[in-house]
Formats: C-alpha cells, sequence, structure tokens
C-alpha cells in the first residue's frame, strides 16, 4: 500500500465520522448525493462540458462521474449506485483500483433513475428539483444540512494537500511549456496547445474556458492560457487532482509554494 492509498483510507474514514456528526445533528437517516447529469446543448445532440457536484466527488474524486448516486448512512457502507449502460457509441463507466471503491458498495445501473431510498428521514443533495426530492420522499437540498457539510469541506486532509501538491507539480508543467511557446513567439493558440499537451489535460478538463483567439494573434503575457489550472482526470486509477482538492474554479501558481501547502480556501469557492 502506497503513502497516497494510506492517506486517501484516512481521508474516507474521517468523511465518515463527519457525515454520521452531521447527520445526526441535523436528524437525518442518510443523505442521497447526486453527481449530476451534463447539460444538452437546445436542438443538437451534444452535451456540454460537465463536472459532477463537489460532496459526491470529495467521496469519489470522479469528477466525469453522471448520473451516479451516493447513498451514505451511519454504520453502514456508503452505496454508490453507478450509472454504465451498454451504449454502443460510449464506453460504460468504469471505476479504478483504489482504496475508496473497496469501502463501498457498488451497483451498476442501467438508467438515470433515482434509487429507492429505505424508511427514515433523508436528504437528497445536487442539481435536482424538489419535485424528484418528493418522489423519492426526501428533502432537497436542505439549506442546514448543505452548510454543515460545506464547512467540513474547508479544512483539507493529508489526502486532499497531497492532491494539492501533485496538481500543482503538474499545473507547473504546462505553465513552463506555455512560457516557453510565449518566448518563442507563438501565438494564443500555440501557448494554450503548450500548455495543455505538457499538463496532459484536454481544454474541456479546464475549469475555466480560455476566450476565443484567432490562430495568428500575438500572445500577450498573463492570458488566460497560462492562467489555466489544475484540475484533471488522471490514470493513476483515474483519480482528479483538484487544486482545491475539490473546489472548481482554482487557479494554479507559477511554481509551487514553499514550506506545507494550505489547509484551507477561500470561502467564496466552497
Amino acid at each position: 500500500m502506497t503513502e497516497r492509498d494510506r492517506q486517501q483510507h484516512a481521508h474516507l474514514s474521517a468523511l465518515t465520522q463527519a457525515y454520521a456528526e452531521v447527520l445526526g445533528a441535523q436528524g437525518f437517516d442518510g443523505v442521497l448525493l447526486y453527481s449530476g447529469r451534463p447539460a444538452r446543448h437546445f436542438g443538437d445532440d451534444q452535451h456540454a462540458s460537465f463536472t459532477a457536484y463537489g460532496h459526491f466527488v470529495h467521496w469519489t474524486g470522479q469528477a466525469q462521474l453522471a448520473h451516479s448516486w451516493l447513498l451514505i448512512r451511519p454504520e453502514e457502507p456508503p452505496t454508490l449506485y453507478l450509472h454504465a449502460p451498454q451504449d454502443f457509441w460510449h464506453l460504460p463507466a468504469e471505476l479504478p483500483e483504489e482504496p475508496w471503491v473497496a469501502s463501498l458498495r457498488v451497483e451498476r445501473c442501467k438508467t438515470t433513475e433515482p434509487p429507492s431510498l429505505p424508511p427514515g428521514r433523508f436528504a437528497v443533495l445536487g442539481d435536482l428539483d424538489s419535485g424528484m426530492a418528493r418522489a423519492l420522499g426526501a428533502e432537497a437540498n436542505p439549506p442546514g444540512l448543505v452548510a454543515a457539510l460545506d464547512e467540513r469541506r474547508v479544512c483539507k486532509s493529508d489526502y486532499e494537500v497531497s492532491c494539492l501538491r501533485e496538481a500543482n507539480r503538474r499545473a507547473l508543467a504546462g505553465h513552463l511549456a506555455a512560457r516557453e511557446a510565449f518566448e518563442a513567439g507563438g501565438a494564443e493558440l500555440d501557448i494554450q496547445l503548450a500548455y495543455l499537451a505538457a499538463a496532459r489535460q484536454r481544454e474541456s478538463e479546464l475549469p475555466y474556458p480560455n476566450p476565443p483567439t484567432s490562430s495568428g494573434s500575438t500572445p500577450t503575457p498573463g492570458c488566460s492560457t497560462t492562467s489555466t489550472t489544475t484540475r484533471r482526470r488522471h490514470r493513476y486509477g483515474t483519480a482528479c487532482y483538484w487544486m482545491a482538492a475539490g473546489a472548481s474554479g482554482a487557479t494554479a501558481p507559477t511554481s509551487p509554494a514553499p514550506g506545507p501547502a494550505p489547509r484551507r480556501r477561500p470561502s467564496s469557492r466552497r
């Protein structure tokens, strides 16, 4: 077992305890986390870029799992309802070989319908309407519960700090390549492509899109291409390294910060 595996075990144990405490204090028997769904472009068969709900990702690290659900109940192993239908055009979702997978019950689902809930008082969190929550017999995004769980994401675990460091390492490679492209006289498109190639990520995986530029435009220091960032899916078990270990929209510094990584992030980006 690697050090990161041990950190992930500790991270999941802390999450389990934190959720049990919060659910008990709020009077809930459990919570169902919805990963979310990509929006389809009007009049088209293409979807917009997608990132799963932060609390779902906090447990799984899987930012690209759509139509999936995670049921959390105190004293019970979490249950992941994984949307993985057989499809001619797309490969079904697969889970990485990581410690968090072994800690869950996994049920593969062919439809996008939510799972049935056991008796009790439950909340459901994510991008869904109150009608779906009523059909489940649950409360949709109760503010007190959401706020309490948001607060638990402010202080980072050792595992999340490790992800921050890895995110910075990957971003640094991209920024160095972008600088080289700029100094060589490349256009903004050249700089962007250099960043993506060095950071090994697609443009759709960036938290902020770059503004349209022409391939012949003159690059400018500090342009959005060189302030792009660190969130990506990675084939180390397809783990997601988040610049804020779960907070979308953060940007990478041009060089790793000295000393221990910060364990807090701005409250405005919870």
